[in-house]
């Protein structure tokens, strides 16, 4: 309740989730899509909006086969979200 936005990091530089407490559709501009700037940028943009962040805990997308076999053994399965 005391942040206006938050995101849930992943390893490779992005996120796979943002939330946000309202549209703010100035977070996604000037950002380096398909880089590893993603995060970095968004951060960037959300403080230069005066807007406050929180980050959940650090995670890992799916972007390529060997990924889904790392979901896996995390317990994910197909079909389950």
């Amino acid at each position: 309740r005391s942040h206006d936005v938050v995101l849930g990091p992943v390893e490779d530089g992005g996120y796979d989730l943002i939330a946000c407490r309202h549209c703010h559709p100035g977070v996604f501009e000037h950002i380096r899509w398909g880089s590893p700037h993603v995060l970095h940028d968004t951060l960037a943009r959300i403080g230069m909006l005066g807007l406050r962040a929180a980050m959940l805990d650090t995670s890992f997308d799916v972007d390529r086969a060997e990924d889904v076999e790392r979901a896996r053994a995390c317990g994910w399965e197909y079909g389950s979200v």
